[in-house]
């Protein structure tokens, strides 16, 4: 074996080897999937410590409103950006894009992307170069997006890290839909609980 097919075949296990640590991870979240605030951060953490990024957020779309709001973070701005309360509507920045037309995007330069919301880069003094952002989605609908920021090392998301961004916003997706599911099983035992007494 050539020094060169040595090196890709060690690449390849690496990566299905941390590929493999995601997909534990993602299952310890399954434990408690309506445990919402839990849930979030583990997604975030997990994605932040896969892609090797400096910095995150998890948007989710709420429902009354129909924007995506901040529903955890992380990095230097974290909490000044949870603090400011920004909602973002579909279609608008990249997130909103992502959101609205369900598909990951990649980008290596974020302020020359039409897309970018620089405002919210501006309110928060923090520099985006790089960009990877996914669909959080179940049965093909969207439920927010996860993005991580500025990869550290290197500028660029390659094409394994955004078929991996797929794959990742459906796990999410489906982790979310059934915490979802099991509130509303909740309440409705509770109301019927209610209703018998």
């Amino acid at each position: 074996m050539s020094s060169e097919a040595y090196q890709h075949l060690l690449g390849e296990h690496q990566r299905l080897q941390k590929e493999h640590q995601l997909l534990q991870r993602l299952l310890h979240l399954f434990a408690a999937p309506d445990e919402f605030e839990l849930v979030f951060e583990g997604l975030m953490d997990a994605t932040m410590e896969f892609f090797e990024a400096h910095a995150g957020s998890l948007y989710m779309i709420d429902g009354e409103v129909g924007e995506l709001y901040f529903a955890a973070a992380r990095g230097p701005a974290a909490d000044h950006l949870l603090k400011l309360d920004i909602t973002i509507p579909p279609g608008k920045g990249i997130a909103g894009a992502c959101f609205k037309n369900r598909e990951v995007i990649a980008v290596s330069e974020a302020h020359k992307d039409p897309r970018f919301a620089k405002e919210v880069s501006e309110k928060i003094g923090y520099e985006v170069r790089s960009m990877l952002t996914m669909p959080i989605v179940v049965d093909g609908e969207p439920l927010g997006v996860l993005q991580v920021i500025n990869k550290k090392g290197e500028s660029l998301f390659n094409a394994e890290d955004i078929e991996l961004a797929g794959k990742l916003g459906r796990y999410a997706g489906g982790l979310i839909a059934l915490g979802l599911e099991l509130q509303a099983a909740d309440a409705a035992a509770a109301a019927a609980a209610e209703q018998g007494a």
